[in-house]
């Protein structure tokens, strides 16, 4: 019997470093915004994300206007803060609303 001459060569798989977000703009219900915000949690992540304006940055861009302006309400200087302008987001547009 002849010796197999094939190797055994690892298989390298390399994960993206931009994560799809789908534009939000608040007005497709819970599974939506928990689908918005496992995004961008995922973004931040994947992206090594390591200050708020980076992370800031990624969640401003993929908001629309409307979503927008009611963070700039609800939020009344403070959306400088990421995890808050996603918890926002979340009891707004989410569960909390829903029910």
């Amino acid at each position: 019997m002849a010796a197999s001459t094939k190797k055994n060569n690892p298989i390298v798989v390399l994960a993206p470093r931009e994560v799809p977000i789908g534009k939000f703009y608040g007005d497709g219900g819970a599974r939506d915004t928990r689908r918005f915000v496992e995004e961008v949690k995922a973004a931040w992540s994947a992206q090594r994300c390591e200050t708020e304006q980076e992370k800031r940055g990624i969640l401003w861009s993929h908001l629309g206007e409307e979503v927008r302006r009611e963070l700039n309400c609800l939020l009344d200087g403070h959306t400088r803060d990421s995890q808050r302008m996603l918890h926002t987001i979340a009891t707004t547009y989410g569960e909390i609303q829903s029910t």
